[in-house]
């Protein structure tokens, strides 16, 4: 039965590895008799974190998943705060805070990201 159990955890950590998922010290394994696959290791993000685990449990035969997944903390980029005054342009406020105007298009997708980022 070990065997099997065994075979079945690679080939579900095979079918993780297809769906480009992937984490540091990546463990799969599968108990036949609970029907139950164990994801533990470090992901690179929140998303993967979620994403691994229910890609685990999307196979034949898994009743349950025993998530043991962590996300590797990474320090958050310092922040400042800015505002906006009448006659701003883009390429002053990327000259003034990011002291490259060419960063404006970089400028721009951030503060997009920022929009779209629910609060």
């Amino acid at each position: 039965m070990e065997q099997l159990d065994a075979t079945a955890g690679a080939a579900i950590a095979k079918y993780v590895a297809s769906q480009n998922l992937t984490a540091q010290d990546l463990a799969i394994t599968y108990d036949g008799a609970s029907k139950t696959v164990t994801v533990s290791g470090v992901a690179r993000t929140k998303p993967r974190r979620r994403k691994l685990p229910f890609a685990a449990g999307n196979v034949h035969s898994v009743a349950k998943v025993d998530d043991r997944l962590t996300v590797a903390q990474t320090a958050a980029p310092a922040s400042t705060f800015y505002e906006v005054k009448a006659g701003d342009t883009a390429v002053e406020d990327c000259q003034g805070r990011l002291w490259d105007a060419n960063a404006y298009p970089k400028n721009i997708r951030g503060q997009q990201a920022d929009a779209e980022r629910p609060q």
